[in-house]
């Protein structure tokens, strides 16, 4: 179902393994490198049924800013069989919304079909950085405003103990930097990416409220996808 879909994908987000798809008769289970502004994406496609898949088709949409080299599928998987699916994506611009995947298959006869995205965000093309108090400050102070600019306040409402603050910072691909804020309970982080388009850098700060549950998620790059994508990231695994 969708909320599968969804869990599956920011799974993904926040790290290069893990699955992006299982109906129970058709798996799909991803390994993902990045260098520059490449990413190269192993799709594992495994029929978990007794019975043969036929007419399997999967689908990456175009979309402007990636140009791609796939291998593709083929049509059919045997009983209990499975197939790699090699993709190699070139970043050619920025973009906060990841490219569609559209599935199709019959097993015994029924056909199937679902659509779900690629585990691609800007984020992933990040690098964290190490920095100084005050180059840390010298790009807090110098971006100002939206929509380079943002906050937001995250509540989690998952059952349980409230994730690591280190852990979202470093989901985002930017540093955890001791020592920057003040207070100890705040987590500061850095990164840099530079996709051929010149360098971009961004600072991040994680405001933890008191009594927990809560968090204010502050974001400052020199572009806005950074920005934007890497809120919503984190917003999506609170």
């Amino acid at each position: 179902d969708e909320a599968m879909l969804k869990a599956w994908r920011h799974g993904l987000m926040v790290s290069d393994t893990g699955t992006l798809y299982d109906d129970g008769t058709l798996c799909a289970a991803v390994q993902m490198a990045f260098q520059g502004n490449v990413a190269r994406v192993q799709i594992r496609w495994s029929n978990k049924a007794p019975q043969p898949i036929d007419s399997l088709r999967v689908v990456i949409a175009p979309v402007p800013f990636l140009q791609t080299q796939d291998s593709g599928v083929p049509p059919s998987l045997p009983p209990l069989g499975a197939h790699p699916q090699s993709v190699a994506l070139k970043v050619l611009d920025y973009f906060t919304d990841p490219p569609r995947l559209q599935v199709t298959y019959t097993s015994q006869g029924r056909a199937s079909s679902a659509e779900t995205k690629l585990p691609l965000s800007v984020c992933k093309f990040l690098t964290p950085v190490q920095c100084t108090k005050e180059q840390y400050f010298s790009v807090w102070g110098k971006i100002q405003g939206a929509p380079n600019e943002a906050s937001q306040v995250l509540s989690s409402t998952r059952p349980g103990a409230p994730p690591p603050l280190e852990g979202l910072v470093t989901g985002v691909h930017f540093s955890v930097l001791p020592g920057i804020d003040p207070n100890p309970n705040n987590v500061c982080g850095a990164c840099r990416m530079n996709i051929g388009l010149g360098d971009v850098f961004g600072v991040i700060r994680v405001e933890a409220a008191p009594g927990g549950g809560s968090w204010k998620v502050t974001v400052k790059a020199s572009h806005p996808s950074v920005t934007a994508t890497a809120l919503r990231v984190l917003a999506e695994g609170i």
